[in-house]
């Protein structure tokens, strides 16, 4: 090749081009440092089949896409300004550098932590996030760089190739126009391409425009892989820093000596008979069970669970006298958002300081109520949710702790014609199909629903407008459609022959707005109706209702119903157990527990206060209660943290394949 060659440049009449031109290249750069992390670290994926890299490839894309988005920023909003001004100062060779150096110097930094990862990753098995400042804050960070880019010296002089080819590349094409362009046409053609690249940049950075879809994170890549231990490939490092950026990083703390929080909270949960007596142990072995999710479905308005019996549920209330039912009146969401309800109820995983999903934690091993139930004969389990599938991350999560199955708007029959214009498809006609899909499943089957309608804007189709109270809040009458939506499906549900062998849990996600005096307290702002219907064979209504319980507790307590004895990582109890603490963790910038009628809280410094509440939120004690101490709030804690940040959220023992 002659100097000229490397010299050369193209030139293009459109300023938009040479923009264009800098997004793909950056774009093949992302591939290329995936292809490289996949030669240095293929022991760690030689068993993944070539159709199953290729599903992991084209799934980075997106991840790929974001980063890029997102690095290339400055660059974007330079030749957006670029597109209104003169040619003369366009083709600059001041613009020009400033153009060139602000594509070069974020992705020289994508460069080096792609590269570095390569090397990195086999020693933590989990691409780089921001969690690497805080294990190396007693380190000097240039020491540190310097000392591993001669320790991998040979993926080191790779990125300074790719790096130099980097800077060589950005300044082949470049805008040289052909005619000069009028003032007027620049603004008309500029205005145009802000809006097309403004509309493209922010889908790019979201993961989707959509809006029921949240920004992708990390756990969105687990839906391009059977194990969540494979998303690495998926993932470019420069998006698991952006993404992690401003979440919380959890701290091991040591509020008690090891040996005490132990014996106060170990953890791990093995089922088992509660006494001799025990008569409902394992009793429901190989029973379908279907969890009941549903959106904003408050306590506070359900008539049944007030003491006046005002609400705005009819078939709720009624449901509730039913001799086939018992539900516990004092529960509790361990969150405030719908997207920590899911791993509360099926991982047994609140929200202590972090939503699970968005964190730096997500990568973590589990095991879920899905793995267990097929590692105990289960033949299917399917996760149902109205909307646009992406929305909220739910099926990547789903697919995450071994779903088998996600039936969204995209599975669901002429889904336009019962799509409610905002978030999916209206409950009735859901809940409807959801009883024909279930029918169709090998039992014993693991089902799990949530709802959409139920929420703002709080509509409801127009041929039920007028049928439901409309109330003092605009989510009485959405509470109203979905109450009779529920009736519906148990209707539905009962003639089929699978109904009276299936446990039936219905917990709402969370709490919402609220009107009564009661509920503007820090009980009510989380109290959830928890209610366990089994038609072909009832509960005992023996059973202690008058306890304090949470959306972690659904988990070990199916697990006892079941008789499955598999060892499981949890922050819950199980809620049939007389002989257990009983209470409800959440996090409102203090820990808070809620046990008996007592709120312990404790700040970050592990400082713990005690305060008795009187309110028909909590259960009025008789006296001879198994009250929970103070400190098991902080051996909660403390366990919570180390198991999240050591990877240890899987017994140590357990042999089955996670």
């Amino acid at each position: 090749m002659t100097p000229d060659f490397f010299k050369r440049t193209i030139h293009t009449p459109f300023k938009i081009v040479q923009l264009c031109y800098l997004l793909a290249l950056s774009f093949v750069y992302f591939n290329i440092e995936r292809l490289l992390f996949y030669i240095y670290n293929h022991e760690f994926y030689a068993h993944l089949s070539t159709s199953e890299v290729f599903r992991a490839w084209m799934g980075g894309w997106k991840f790929d896409i974001s980063a890029g988005a997102y690095i290339n920023l400055p660059v974007v909003v330079i030749c957006i300004i670029g597109l209104f001004l003169s040619d003369q100062v366009f083709c600059s060779k001041w613009m020009q550098n400033i153009i060139r150096w602000l594509f070069f110097i974020p992705n020289t930094l994508a460069i080096i932590l792609n590269i570095g990862d390569c090397g990195y990753f086999p020693f933590v098995l989990k691409r780089t996030t921001v969690t690497v400042f805080q294990e190396f804050a007693n380190d000097s960070p240039i020491s540190l760089f310097l000392s591993l880019a001669w320790d991998y010296f040979g993926l080191t002089l790779l990125g300074i190739i790719l790096i130099v080819l980097l800077w060589w590349m950005s300044g082949r094409i470049q805008y040289a126009p052909i005619n000069k362009s009028p003032l007027t046409k620049r603004i008309a053609f500029g205005l145009i391409e802000t809006a097309a690249v403004a509309f493209l940049l922010v889908g790019a950075m979201r993961g989707g425009w959509a809006h029921s879809t949240r920004p992708i994170t990390l756990s969105n890549a687990s839906l391009y892989v059977k194990d969540t231990k494979d998303r690495d490939l998926v993932l470019n490092t420069p998006f698991c820093m952006l993404r992690t950026i401003n979440k919380k990083v959890l701290e091991k703390v040591h509020y008690l000596p090891e040996d005490e929080a132990k014996k106060l909270f170990s953890g791990i949960y093995s089922a088992q008979p509660t006494g001799d007596k025990d008569s409902i142990f394992g009793q429901y072995k190989d029973f379908n069970v279907m969890i009941l999710i549903v959106e904003s479905f408050a306590k506070e308005h359900i008539g049944g669970l007030q003491q006046d019996k005002f609400g705005y549920t009819p078939h709720i209330d009624s449901l509730l006298k039913s001799p086939d039912v018992v539900y516990f009146p004092y529960a509790f969401a361990n969150g405030r958002k719908s997207i920590d309800a899911m791993p509360s109820t099926l991982t047994s995983i609140p929200a202590l300081g972090i939503n699970f999903v968005t964190s730096c934690y997500s990568g973590v091993k589990l095991k879920g109520i899905p793995k267990v139930l097929k590692q105990n004969g289960y033949n299917h389990s399917i996760f149902m949710h109205g909307a646009p599938n992406g929305s909220m991350g739910f099926d990547a999560f789903t697919n995450q702790i071994g779903y088998d199955e996600y039936y969204g708007y995209n599975e669901f029959p002429n889904a336009k014609s019962q799509f409610d214009g905002m978030w999916g498809i209206w409950d009735k006609p859901f809940l409807k199909q959801a009883v024909k899909e279930l029918s169709e499943r090998k039992e014993p089957w693991l089902g799990t629903l949530f709802t959409v309608t139920n929420h703002t804007p709080f509509k409801v189709p127009e041929e039920d407008e007028g049928k439901y109270p409309k109330g003092k809040l605009e989510i009485h009458q959405t509470m109203g459609y979905t109450d009779n939506a529920l009736n519906e499906f148990f209707k539905d549900a009962s003639k089929q022959p699978w109904f009276k062998k299936t446990i039936f849990i219905l917990i709402a996600d969370h709490a919402s707005e609220t009107i009564r005096p009661e509920y503007q307290s820090l009980p009510g702002r989380f109290a959830i109706p928890m209610i366990w219907y089994i038609p072909g064979k009832p509960l005992s209504h023996l059973i202690d209702t008058n306890i304090v319980t949470e959306q972690a507790d659904i988990f070990p307590s199916l697990l006892y119903l079941l008789g499955i004895k598999d060892p499981i990582v949890t922050s819950g109890q199980n809620m049939f157990d007389p002989n257990s603490y009983h209470y409800a963790l959440i996090y409102d910038g203090d820990y808070r527990m809620m046990t008996g009628n007592k709120i312990y809280s404790m700040n970050q410094e592990g400082k713990v206060k005690e305060e008795t509440i009187h309110t028909p939120l909590l259960p009025k004690l008789k006296g001879n209660e198994t009250t929970t101490p103070p400190k098991v709030l902080p051996a909660i804690i403390q366990n919570f943290n180390e198991r999240l940040i050591d990877d240890k959220m899987v017994p140590a023992n357990d042999k089955a394949k996670i």
